[in-house]
């Protein structure tokens, strides 16, 4: 594997953020490179470049005490169905890189509609992060209206939580409140990374109140007419926005390498319900 400057640059930018070896170690690994490239990376002052074979003779076993939640989707294995406390779910779609897999079955129809109907009344025009303030500001890019839940706010949004958090692996409280998000024909949202960028000024208000983003789980709450579904340019990918659905994809390096750009298409006809929910490295608060 080669030391690219992009990758120096990226781990520079976690240190100054404050992660720690073990973070960043898992972060790695998840990511996608060996186990041995990562400690030789993280053993070399100010992330220089590493020789392969100084690499090679450091390759030993290491125990972590990370408190990371489990991102890899590994765990999933050949299995396409997995009990979830009260509901079956199923694996249609499942990759590496990006971590990513698309469900079926995590949300019910009647919750979906539950769900859309407690949210109705509170939505409000989206708001996107600026990434030199960190303030939460109108941009083009984004065309839609949304709410949040508070974490466990209602009996359903609870149960829903616990589900999340049963299949992905990850503590309740690591998880931001729920985001309902409603687009109208036209409404979009431009391909964006979710992590916030550690180069970015703005960033450090956000990471204060749970650390990095790692994980985006998007549920489908009903099915549009036409157009709405989730794009990964990177890898080529279209995920259709049918009810009940829902895609989730981790990046666990805040870094364009985790190849985890993504947007929401335009709504051509009728429209499209959404619940995301953010996962992160530490307790959200």
């Amino acid at each position: 594997m080669q030391v690219t400057p992009e990758l120096i640059a990226w781990l520079d930018s976690q240190r100054q953020a404050g992660f720690g070896d073990e973070a960043l170690l898992k972060a790695l690994v998840n990511a996608g490179y060996t186990e041995a490239f990562s400690l030789g990376l993280l053993s070399e002052k100010k992330g220089a470049a590493v020789q392969p074979d100084a690499v090679r003779q450091s390759a030993q076993p290491v125990q972590t005490s990370s408190t990371l939640p489990v991102t890899s989707l590994a765990w999933f294995g050949q299995q396409s169905t997995y009990p979830v406390l009260d509901v079956d779910v199923q694996v249609l779609v499942q990759m590496k890189h990006p971590q990513l897999a698309v469900f079926e079955g995590l949300l019910t129809d009647a919750e979906c509609d539950a769900l859309i109907e407690q949210a109705r009344s509170r939505l409000s025009s989206s708001l996107t992060v600026d990434s030199d303030s960190g303030d939460s500001v109108a941009h083009q890019a984004r065309v839609s209206s949304g709410m949040f839940f508070q974490r466990g706010e209602t009996e359903l949004v609870g149960l829903l939580e616990r589900r999340m958090s049963t299949l992905l692996g990850f503590p309740e409280n690591h998880g931001e409140g729920l985001q309902i998000l409603n687009y109208k024909p036209g409404g979009k949202y431009d391909p964006h990374q979710d992590y916030f960028d550690p180069a970015q000024s703005g960033s450090h208000v956000h990471l204060k109140r749970g650390g990095q983003r790692i994980g985006t789980l998007i549920c489908y709450l009903n099915t549009p007419q036409s157009g709405g579904g989730t794009v990964f340019p990177d890898v080529g990918l279209t995920v259709s926005a049918v009810r009940g659905r829902a895609v989730y994809f981790a990046y666990p390096v805040a870094h364009v390498s985790s190849a985890c750009l993504h947007g929401g298409n335009p709504v051509i006809e009728g429209e499209k319900w959404i619940a995301t929910k953010w996962i992160r490295e530490s307790v959200f608060q």
